[in-house]
């Protein structure tokens, strides 16, 4: 509450803060201050206003909290046993600067209390008063020995976890260093002639010393294997390179032909370098010669094999003679001497331009088909001989067909029916069949083109397991009226 003081009950007042004790146990603190040159007012708080109102900030034990004046007297506080009435800080040794807002204060005496306390004080500048709370210092040691064993007790739990650790990790080091000991006495690669088991780290660090210079010794060893296979890698770029070549080329061949026929091809060899040929060259103004062979086996034996008996064909062939003699003679020229085992299945034709009659020797190879310009499929079923390489001497025939204007002429290996899906599935006569059903309007490279897209989505992601040819002519000679 406040009160008016006049100017004649001066005297009888006391500026500033004081306080007042009543009769009922109760104190008063009051505030007077000069208004004017006649009048005072005086702010009165009760002391149990004060403590319900700090009370209610939710100050509990262990802490006491009280207001002082600048004189360090206390005004207000909520523990009368703490302290009443009293110098604050009488005891402190060091200097309170109350003007700093929240100044810390450690180890201080509060009045005539013997104990020590941590005090936080700051400063209400309007009102001429300082608020203070202090925590008593022997408080925070009666729960440290509660800190220190709950802390002892985690120190306690992680050093069993990790013995736990350390113990089970050792066991299972143990167990690998025998095996460790074991592989070693067991392998025939190390040369460990004492094995003790007092001396187990050595007979490890011999065993790794070993190691390395084997490894040391298979590194040399694999540098030179590199070196060779690099050159063997040229090698078989050139022979590459060298049965490409060979192989002949429409476009190029094309003024060396007649114009009464055109040819496409299709050659996909299995690895780098493969064991198929195809070949066609004119005997003479009228009559052009088609070859398709397959040689055993697969990679370079077969490749040089291939190139040779390409070279034999185009020796041997001559004008006149027929499909059944180029065939005997060739026969003979690959089977004398014939270390290598290889032998070819080969189909050799000469058509006759001008009349389209066409004579073939089927040496053991695969049917071929005519596609008739009017959309049938027939397949030559005759063969007339054994394949060419093994025997010498071996008589071969020949059969004749005519083919009509627009016809189309295939020879292929079997490499193209023998084609697997994912599935195990082959390829087969009757699915190239299939295929070449209303082919009979499209050009021979067109046809290649037709069957390669249709290999390849049938094999998908299988690789090719042969060497795969194609030899498409189709007859554009057309009939004298």
């Amino acid at each position: 509450r406040f009160e008016i003081i006049d100017n004649d009950q001066i005297s009888q007042a006391k500026t500033g803060w004081y306080y007042v004790q009543k009769q009922h146990g109760s104190v008063e603190w009051k505030f007077t201050t000069k208004i004017n040159d006649n009048k005072y007012i005086t702010c009165v708080l009760d002391s149990n206003w004060i403590e319900s109102l700090l009370s209610e900030i939710g100050f509990v034990y262990p802490y006491e909290y009280f207001f002082y004046n600048e004189q360090n007297k206390v005004i207000a506080s909520n523990n009368h046993l703490f302290i009443d009435n009293s110098v604050v800080f009488k005891n402190n040794s060091k200097h309170i600067n109350i003007s700093e807002e929240y100044a810390f204060v450690n180890k201080v005496k509060a009045g005539d209390n013997s104990k020590l306390y941590k005090t936080i004080t700051t400063e209400f500048e309007s009102l001429q008063i300082n608020f203070a709370i202090s925590h008593p210092e022997s408080y925070v040691f009666e729960h440290l020995g509660r800190y220190v064993a709950l802390i002892l007790l985690v120190v306690a739990f992680l050093l069993v976890l990790m013995i736990g650790i350390i113990n089970r990790t050792n066991k299972r080091m143990a167990l690998t260093f025998n095996d460790i000991l074991q592989t070693i006495s067991r392998s025939k690669y190390l040369n460990i002639n004492q094995k003790s088991t007092n001396y187990d780290l050595v007979l490890i660090k011999r065993s790794i010393e070993s190691l390395i210079n084997q490894l040391n010794f298979y590194e040399k060893k694999l540098d030179t294997t590199l070196a060779k296979n690099q050159k063997i890698e040229n090698d078989i770029e050139i022979a590459k390179k060298l049965q490409k070549s060979i192989l002949p080329k429409y476009i190029q061949q094309k003024s060396l032909l007649t114009n009464k026929v055109q040819i496409a091809t299709l050659y996909d060899a299995a690895y780098d370098i493969g064991g198929d040929l195809y070949d066609y060259f004119m005997l003479d103004d009228s009559h052009l010669l088609l070859a398709v062979g397959d040689i055993s086996g697969k990679g370079i034996p077969a490749s040089l094999f291939m190139i040779y008996t390409q070279t034999l064909l185009r020796s041997i062939a001559k004008s006149r003679m027929s499909v059944a003699e180029i065939a005997d003679e060739l026969n003979n020229r690959l089977s004398e001497g014939n270390t290598s085992e290889l032998f070819v299945t080969m189909l050799i034709g000469i058509l006759n331009v001008n009349t389209g009659e066409l004579s073939y020797c089927n040496a053991a190879h695969n049917l071929p088909l005519i596609i008739r310009q009017e959309g049938t499929i027939e397949e030559l079923s005759e063969t007339h001989g054994i394949p060419m390489g093994i025997y010498p001497n071996k008589s071969y025939t020949l059969s004749n067909i005519k083919l009509n204007y627009h016809d189309y002429f295939l020879i292929f290996t079997d490499g193209v029916v023998d084609t697997k899906d994912e599935n195990g599935m082959n390829f087969s006569v009757e699915v190239l069949k299939y295929n070449l059903m209303g082919s009979w309007f499209l050009t021979p490279n067109e046809i290649a083109e037709k069957i390669n897209h249709s290999i390849l989505s049938f094999r998908g992601n299988i690789p090719p397991a042969d060497d795969m040819t194609m030899l498409v002519l189709q007859y554009q000679q057309q009939e004298e009226q």
